[in-house]
């Protein structure tokens, strides 16, 4: 875990999300989040689900769980990669584009506020 998160990276999603521009992998992870928040419900327990900024070679938007708990924490990763690589695989296009839709957000300034580094922080 890294500050509080324990990062989600679920195989296979990596080459998905390396073909887009960092606006769509912002606006396709929110989304995964939200429908893996749906489904889990009570399973997680108090944690969060969130989109944040990793550091591996440069930034990357990436899946995270922020536990407030530590009862059960371990639990959750193999739960949400699950999930997220079923909705890669089987989830109609049709929910993402609804869900673009809904969504009142500026996916662009997401993910600019998101992958930008952090006030006095120093970018490599």
């Amino acid at each position: 875990m890294t500050h509080g998160y324990e990062l989600i990276e679920p195989e296979g999603l990596a080459r998905l999300l390396a073909l887009t521009d960092p606006t769509c992998t912002v606006a396709l992870l929110h989304w995964m989040a939200s429908e893996i928040i749906e489904e889990l419900g009570d399973e997680l327990g108090g944690a969060e689900l969130v989109v944040v900024r990793a550091d591996y070679m440069g930034p990357y938007p990436c899946l995270a769980v922020r536990h407030v708990q530590a009862r059960g924490a371990s639990n959750l990763a193999p739960a949400v990669e699950a999930i997220a690589q079923r909705l890669c695989r089987a989830a109609p296009l049709s929910r993402f584009l609804r869900f673009l839709a809904e969504s009142d957000r500026d996916w662009s300034s997401v993910a600019h506020d998101l992958l930008r580094p952090a006030a006095g922080a120093e970018e490599p």
